[in-house]
């Protein structure tokens, strides 16, 4: 017996708030990779110039603000499992969508930039 459509919904929705959740861990993950790269590269070279040290400075901040940004857009995610069966749910899901992909957007472009940052100072 298929399960009415309200329930394959839920479980759709329950779904798919769980990927995200696997996801900003992902994230979290790469942000402390990135932190731990920042942190050779500045022991390998403590007699650079003041445009590393800025750059360094530039993506400390950044990764710092990352990290809140998905502190926060987890809890948003896991605020909103009980919210899956009211009919709020339609609104708040789409906001959760646009957020993600603000996140995904804003992440993939900062790795981006961090990649070329690293290559220059190999």
């Amino acid at each position: 017996m298929n399960a009415p459509i309200s329930d394959r919904s839920s479980d759709n929705s329950t779904f798919q708030l769980g990927e995200w959740m696997d996801e900003l861990k992902f994230y979290e993950l790469e942000l402390k990779s990135c932190e731990l790269t920042l942190e050779a590269l500045v022991e390998t070279n403590p007699t650079a110039d003041g445009t590393l040290w800025k750059q360094v400075e530039h993506f400390q901040n950044q990764f710092i603000l990352q990290g809140s940004n998905l502190h926060t857009l987890k809890w948003d995610v896991r605020r909103n499992l009980p919210v899956l069966e009211s009919e709020a749910w339609p609104l708040q899901f789409g906001s959760l969508v646009s957020q993600m992909q603000t996140m995904r957007r804003i992440f993939f472009e900062l790795l981006a930039d961090f990649d070329r940052f690293f290559k220059n100072w190999l």
